[in-house]
């Protein structure tokens, strides 16, 4: 017993220096030990084990007989017969006759060492068991040691943190959504299994039986049967094989990882703790399980039938045994102690396979710790330190970056290694399970298993003078991608009308005739194909520079909110601040901007409430316009900070505003859709399927060639002008369109026939056209036809646009039309003249409309 308190105290000690950097990362000598639980001296202290270990070393002491030493205590000498080079004891013999008598590996040495030291001597002497601790337990265990080593306050913020990112997935359509993507996701990882299985089998068995297990139909049954698994619709017996498996002492580890990391997590940053902070915290995060029950029922579901097929899979591949007749004959003990009649020799430990299968469950459903380095460290970082207020779920988008990157280029940096491996051995070696991985996901990504990365090469050694041949061979790289090329045949019209749009898709037309397009942005991986089918599509024309915007890719790609135009409006008044505009118009940027980082934050505590509203909707008490609840600005710094705030908390939602009281607010003006509108709002609320009103014709045509409603739209800070303006522009686009569309013909004809728009002849007509693709050509010139026009017509309207404002307004547009000089000196002179500093407020419009009137007089 003191033994054991002198490990365990050292064990707890050791995760502390590890979490302040003060030690090595293995902790201690027992880090290898696969027992699961932390408290890894547990074991000793159950009568049950010692009866086994009184029973093997009965059995030891007859069949040792010669070695054994009647003057040593009985675990001195298991001790000795373990370590002890001279004497044949077997290791794999060695697990064997614990399984006979319900022990493990673990129990065993545990119960037979007396330190650290001797722990190591154990594992070295038996080193060809290959039974260790899978590296994701000691990593999890490194989690909790430094979320246990932080500070109070950190803690707070995290577990704060914690509860906000819940509620921002606690609502049925991210239920959905999330089990949309896994339903997407499993074929691809389905058929990557296929592959894996393949190389598994050319590296361990031959060339011959990689090639026969690509067409064997057990290795196809296998690789897809996580599909009988989630949908055969039996969920209980699903999670009653898993835990019957997983919930036990010796897997508790991977258990937790499975189904309770967040509630250890928690645990770690103070739950528990019995504090009035810990109890209101607990309560939130009690409340907040509760919302998240249809995703966690989602998300356990796809895990569930994640570890179960993979699994049986890799029970049949590397043991050559079914799991279930194994499971049905009761040698569950045995497959965990790694028994010889299941076990093959030199085949990997069941904790292994184990290991494995838990972190492809929490893979699918991008949970998993990211596998490179720098993006494991980041995401750990930004967790740990509460900056989820600005990425609220780093491990998704760096998954899914780690995702879409081994789909198109997985097989890149092993088939490098390789090579390396020809010129130095430092490099050579089978291939890693992360290699197969990255392979197979590569070969279903990709047509051959290589195909992008020939083409790829193809496309460097082309001729650089040659442009047509190096976009061809660009093209076609990209079109080498098995799942890009379903989406480009998609994009490129074969399967019928499709949006101009990437993340849309027609559904389907109202009664009233009008289209209806989904959004497809929160269905990953499916957004993400799209965007290369489309980009593939736009290297063939010529035109992928016109398409390209990197706020896109990087939204498309993270998942990450970049939303075009609002991150610039708060930069933008930032810097207005920074330049030294007048105090007055200081106070409302700096009130506009702050109120806007508060309001969007706190909406996103609100996020549940937003079902509620969704729900309205679908019920019909609620309007399906999309409305402008926008106030129209005023200089008083802390009445705008005000209004902001509460229009990006609860405003954009309609959360504060009541079916009666949202009937009087205007609809916003979609250059692009004179009546766009939300279309079956219940799909929506219980699926996550956002769809709307197509596009008008004249807005396909402007989006085909590059543009978006924000390029072409009003951006007047003032709603009531930017309606105004925007409604004058949704009567001209159409007509700028038509105009467009007669210019592109003239354009097309003159290039085929070797001119340019205006008649004059283009020399070296051949070598041009070689060089600039008439898609190409035809764009450069109609976009910048189509801006010239929208900008006269914004400008036509500038002055206009004032006099549908109120006073109030019209005076604070002149006033911001001074230069930030005269701004000041015009509120200098004016507490010179009148004795005091000029007040503005909108709750005083007609005293503030005359103090306005007077700043602009004498600016």
């Amino acid at each position: 017993k003191k033994t054991t308190q002198r490990v365990a105290d050292a064990e707890r000690t050791n995760r502390k220096q590890v979490a302040t950097g003060s030690a090595d990362i293995r902790m201690s000598e027992f880090a290898d030990l696969a027992v699961g639980g932390d408290e890894i001296t547990i074991p000793i202290l159950k009568p049950e084990k010692l009866d086994g270990i009184v029973a093997i070393a009965s059995d030891y002491k007859r069949k040792f007989k010669n070695d054994w030493d009647e003057n040593d205590t009985v675990i001195d000498n298991l001790f000795r017969l373990t370590v002890s080079k001279d004497i044949e004891l077997d290791g794999q013999d060695l697990i064997d006759d614990l399984d006979k008598y319900g022990l493990s590996f673990e129990d065993y040495v545990l119960s037979v060492v007396g330190s650290g030291s001797d722990a190591g001597r154990v594992l070295e002497r038996l080193s060809r068991i290959k039974r260790v601790r899978p590296m994701s337990e000691k990593d999890d265990a490194i989690v909790k040691a430094m979320a246990e080593a932080q500070g109070d306050f950190r803690k707070f913020v995290v577990r704060l943190e914690g509860i906000r990112r819940g509620l921002l997935v606690s609502q049925l359509a991210t239920a959905a959504r999330n089990l949309e993507s896994a339903v997407v996701r499993s074929p691809l990882e389905s058929l990557a299994n296929v592959f894996d299985t393949a190389l598994w089998n050319v590296s361990n068995k031959g060339y011959g039986s990689g090639a026969l297990s690509l067409i064997s139909p057990q290795n196809w049954k296998d690789s897809f049967n996580v599909h009988k698994y989630m949908f055969n619709g039996r969920p209980d017996e699903v999670a009653g094989f898993v835990d019957l498996i997983l919930d036990r002492p010796e897997f508790d580890q991977q258990f937790s990882r499975m189904f309770d990391n967040l509630n250890e997590i928690q645990m770690a940053q103070g739950r528990g703790s019995g504090s009035i902070g810990d109890k209101l915290m607990s309560a939130a995060e009690d409340v907040t399980q509760a919302l998240n029950m249809p995703n966690r029922w989602q998300e356990f579901l796809v895990r569930r039938a994640t570890f179960l097929g993979e699994l049986e899979r890799l029970v049949r591949r590397e043991y050559d045994v079914d799991l279930f007749d194994a499971l049905q004959q009761g040698k569950l003990r045995s497959l965990m102690n790694d028994a010889s009649d299941v076990k093959p020799d030199n085949a990997r430990s069941f904790i292994d396979l184990i290991d494995e299968s838990v972190t492809k469950s929490l893979d699918v459903t991008y949970a998993k710790t990211p596998d490179v380095p720098l993006f494991r460290n980041i995401s750990s970082f930004i967790t740990r330190n509460g900056l989820t207020v600005a990425i609220p779920f780093p491990r998704f988008m760096f998954n899914s970056m780690e995702l879409m990157g081994q789909y198109a280029g997985g097989s890149i940096p092993v088939v490098t290694r390789k090579v390396m491996g020809l010129v130095d051995k430092k490099y050579r070696g089978p291939l890693t399970t992360k290699d197969r991985q990255r392979i197979s996901r590569n070969a279903v990504g990709v047509l051959g298993g290589g195909g992008t990365g020939l083409a790829v090469l193809s496309a460097l050694t082309e001729d650089e003078e040659d442009p047509d041949s190096l976009q061809q061979s660009m093209s076609d790289a990209l079109m080498s991608m098995a799942t890009v090329g379903a989406a480009y045949q998609y994009r490129a019209g074969f399967a019928g009308d499709v949006p101009a749009s990437f993340n849309e898709m027609y559904t389907g037309t109202e009664e009233d005739g009008s289209r209806v397009v989904l959004d497809i942005k929160p269905q990953f991986p499916l957004s993400q194909y799209m965007y290369l089918g489309e980009a593939t599509r736009q290297i063939e024309k010529g035109t992928f520079s016109d398409f390209f915007d990197a706020r896109e890719f990087i939204e498309t790609f993270t998942g990450s909110n970049f939303r075009r135009g609002s991150g610039h409006a708060i930069l933008d008044e930032v810097a207005d601040i920074i330049d030294g505009s007048s105090d007055i118009m200081a106070t409302e940027n700096l009130g506009r901007a702050a109120g806007r980082a508060l309001g969007e934050y706190l909406g996103t505590w609100a996020v549940p409430f937003g079902q509620a509203i969704e729900a309205q909707r679908a019920g019909g008490s609620r309007s399906l316009d999309y409305l402008d609840h926008r106030p129209d600005p005023s200089l008083g710094g802390f009445e705008t900070f005000l209004k902001t705030t509460k229009k990006y908390a609860l405003g954009n939602r309609g959360i504060n505003v009541t079916p009666e009281e949202e009937s009087g607010v205007p609809s916003r003006v979609d250059i692009f859709d004179p009546e766009s509108r939300r279309v079956r709002p219940m799909q929506r609320l219980l699926f996550g399927l956002g769809q709307r009103t197509a596009d008008a014709e004249y807005a396909e045509y402007l989006k085909a060639m590059g543009f978006d409603s924000y390029d072409l739209a009003s951006k007047s800070k003032v709603p009531s002008i930017e309606n105004f303006e925007n409604s004058i522009l949704l009567e001209q686009l159409p007509m700028i369109t038509q105009a467009a569309k007669e210019f592109e013909k003239t354009i097309r004809a003159n290039y085929q026939n070797g001119f340019l728009p205006d008649g004059t002849p283009i020399k070296k007509a051949d070598s041009y056209r070689r060089k600039v693709s008439e898609d190409k050509h035809v764009n450069n010139y109609i976009k910048e036809f189509v801006k010239s026009q929208v900008t006269e017509v914004k400008s036509l309207l500038k002055d206009i646009g004032y006099s549908k404002t109120t006073p109030y307004v019209r005076a604070v547009m002149e006033f911001r039309k001074l230069k930030s000089g005269f701004q000041k000196l015009a509120v200098q002179e004016y507490e010179a003249r009148f004795g005091e500093y000029p007040e503005i407020t909108g709750d005083d419009a007609e005293k503030s409309t005359m103090v306005l009137e007077t700043l602009t007089k004498i600016g």
